[in-house]
């Protein structure tokens, strides 16, 4: 386990390059959406300890993307983290050792509601254990497919007396103003990374933009059936053997360290692999001319880098309700609908 992890920091320490790289189309409506995210700072007042719970942990870059701009806004606004968990080694006795005047942040994504289950039951954990703390849920789309999950999720949302939901789009925004007594319509927390040094470290230098860029999904959340032969279909086409090695070894950490004696943070060492993870999509999506997606942080990661989009839905409407509620503006960004396959 040991050779792994190290094997991970060496990767991670030689893919952070530092040349920026250039705006592109959308920069005033790109300023405009990182903007938005300042009205967290009146839920996070300087001064007050954070708690950040449940970091990704998975190959998805699109979720790594939301981690980093999260950790760039906190940094950024000289937020002080007292701690950092994912779901899978979050210590059971957590809530009793929170200091009385911390705020609780829960990672903000596409996975409120009943799509994916375990980070709903854990948020939900969370909220019921810690009814004396200010709990944000960061920027989230909301989607029950079941009503009576829905209601139940409702219920056990409405007991908290401080708890503030962040939603993704006007939609989500409808659900969490029933969940709870504040919600605050934000953009995603990957537009922290809107000209942030850390991302163009992480990209280096770039070609002469050429070609387009087709990266369809065909997991659950698809539309159109099967993507064309040769377009990559999930983040996790783009890592090899040795990087799912160790990201077996790091998950294991995560869910062997809270039977381990003490409480063992694993952030920093999972930080380190994010940045290789996203270093890395970050050299095969290189510099095309266009974009072609259905996954939302793909269109996202293209607008960071100034890049074209003709972003398609999901099968949920999750990427029609982000781009009505913030792509309206954006010069560069088109959208159409869903992809027929």
């Amino acid at each position: 386990m040991r050779a792994v992890a190290a094997g991970i920091l060496d990767v991670a320490r030689e893919s952070a390059p530092t040349v920026p790289a250039g705006i592109g189309v959308g920069a005033a409506a790109m300023d405009g959406l990182k903007d938005r995210l300042s009205a967290l700072r009146r839920k996070l007042p300087p001064g007050r300890p954070v708690l950040y719970l449940d970091y990704p942990v998975h190959l998805n870059v699109g979720d790594q993307l939301i981690n980093l701009g999260t950790e760039c806004y906190l940094e950024d606004n000289r937020h002080r983290v007292i701690g950092r968990y994912s779901l899978f080694n979050c210590p059971l006795d957590l809530p009793g050792r929170i200091p009385p005047d911390a705020i609780i942040l829960l990672n903000g994504g596409g996975n409120f509601g009943d799509v994916y289950l375990d980070h709903e039951a854990f948020r939900q954990r969370i909220v019921a254990a810690c009814p004396d703390h200010g709990i944000v849920i960061l920027p989230q789309t909301i989607h029950f497919f079941s009503a009576d999950a829905r209601a139940s999720a409702a219920a056990a949302y409405r007991r908290h007396p401080d708890l503030t939901i962040c939603a993704r789009d006007d939609r989500s925004a409808e659900i969490a103003a029933t969940f709870a007594g504040e919600t605050v319509l934000l953009p995603d927390m990957a537009h922290q990374l809107w000209r942030h040094p850390r991302l163009h470290r992480l990209r280096g230098p770039v070609a002469t933009p050429s070609g387009t860029l087709r990266f369809f999904r065909k997991d659950g959340e698809t539309t159109g059936g099967e993507p064309p032969a040769g377009v990559p279909a999930d983040w996790g086409d783009w890592q090899g053997a040795a990087t799912a090695l160790g990201f077996r070894g790091l998950r294991k950490l995560h869910h062997l360290a809270p039977r381990l004696p003490g409480s063992v943070s694993l952030a920093a060492l999972w930080y380190r692999f994010r940045d290789m993870l996203v270093a890395r999509a970050l050299r095969r999506v290189g510099n095309p001319a266009a974009v072609e997606t259905d996954r939302l942080h793909m269109g996202i990661l293209a607008t960071l880098l100034g890049i074209p989009v003709d972003l398609f839905d999901n099968s949920y409407g999750k990427n029609a309700g982000y781009a009505a509620a913030w792509f309206a503006a954006h010069d560069g960004i088109r959208f159409r609908g869903r992809r027929q396959s």
